[in-house]
């Protein structure tokens, strides 16, 4: 993920100050445009921001707009409250595991929506989103796509990509945790309900020292979430008292 601010204070914005974008929902062709780079304009307006320019190349109406945080401190993709909306869904919510945000950690509700949102020209396709009872939040699941600057001077901020392709998230595979990190071991902070590591009775507070047979140390966040891509199951190894137990845990669809 890449953040271009244009002032030292466009980066506090960025790190203490909550910015409000509106995106868009519409029924549009999926077929990518030219791949040519491409950058979105929106304009700050007291604490929130609205589109610059309407999306090009989308041959549709809006269904709904929404207003949302750009939240760099998340790990999740669109954090989207509903009310009022009442978004139709290719795949249901269902309870996922815990994540944490720009207001701290939370138990997870997550989907994929059934249409295409947009961010000034940008696409995103059924995008995957997690459900809260606060102001919806672009994460860093999605803001990973984008390099975006942040131009206070001139009442911008900009989403810049190499390519006008609509971005298509993958299924969302998961082992059924999250954790928090700490170099020596790390801790479970999350079970998702009827998952395979809720069927091994894997539990909130256990402390995982091996990942496939190698220290933890080894491991960062980045390199686990690529591992289930492709896994078919992680071996965990817990400390329980003086001894260790090694868990294999199936990787699932968690969200189609």
């Amino acid at each position: 993920m890449s953040y271009t601010p244009a002032t030292k204070d466009a980066m506090k914005a960025d790190l203490k100050v909550p910015v409000l974008l509106a995106i868009t929902a519409t029924r549009a062709s999926l077929e990518p445009t030219s791949g040519t780079a491409t950058s979105s304009r929106c304009r700050l307006r007291r604490g929130s921001l609205s589109r610059d320019s309407s999306p090009s190349n989308i041959s549709s109406s809006s269904l709904w707009v929404v207003t949302a945080l750009i939240d760099s401190g998340s790990d999740a993709p669109l954090s989207l409250n509903p009310i009022g909306l009442n978004p139709p869904f290719a795949a249901a919510p269902r309870a996922g595991a815990t994540i944490g945000t720009l207001t701290g950690e939370r138990p997870q509700q997550i989907g994929r929506l059934a249409e295409t949102l947009t961010i000034g020209d940008h696409r995103l396709a059924r995008p995957i989103v997690d459900l809260t009872d606060e102001l919806s939040a672009l994460g860093g699941e999605i803001l990973k796509n984008f390099s975006v600057t942040f131009d206070q001077e001139r009442d911008r901020v900009y989403f810049h990509r190499d390519t006008h392709d609509t971005i298509v998230a993958p299924p969302r595979r998961s082992a059924g945790v999250s954790f928090n990190k700490t170099p020596a071991y790390w801790r479970i902070a999350g079970v998702v309900p009827g998952s395979p590591a809720d069927a091994a009775e894997i539990k909130l507070g256990d402390l995982v020292t091996h990942l496939n047979g190698e220290p933890v140390a080894k491991w960062d966040l980045n390199r686990y979430e690529q591992l289930l891509t492709t896994a078919q199951q992680v071996s965990f190894r817990f400390i329980e008292g003086v001894h260790e137990k090694v868990k294999d845990v199936p990787v699932f669809d968690l969200v189609p």
